[in-house]
C-alpha cells in the first residue's frame, strides 16, 4: 500500500497503546512509522515526538521527523 508523503508499507510490525508502527520504504530508504492509533493519541505521540527530538542517547531511537498523515500524528 501507498500512502501519502510517498511511503509504501511493507509490514506492520505491531500495536501499543497509542500507536501503530509500520515498516516503509520511501525514496529515503527504509523507515519505521510511529502512527498514531486514533484522534486522541494525536497530542500525546506529538508530545512524545518533541521529547524524543532532543534526547541523543544509543538506548534511544531517534526520530527523522513529525508528520501528520491522514490526519493522524506520525513519528518517521
Amino acid at each position: 500500500d501507498l500512502i501519502e508523503g510517498g511511503f509504501r508499507v511493507l509490514n506492520r510490525l505491531g500495536s501499543g497503546a497509542t500507536a501503530h508502527a509500520l515498516l516503509v520504504e520511501s525514496q529515503e530508504g527504509s523507515a519505521v512509522l510511529k502512527v498514531a492509533r486514533d484522534d486522541d493519541c494525536n497530542r500525546r505521540l506529538q508530545d512524545e515526538g518533541e521529547v524524543l527530538r532532543t534526547l541523543r542517547s544509543e538506548y534511544v531511537v531517534g526520530i527523522r521527523d513529525i508528520r501528520t498523515i491522514c490526519g493522524r500524528t506520525v513519528l518517521v
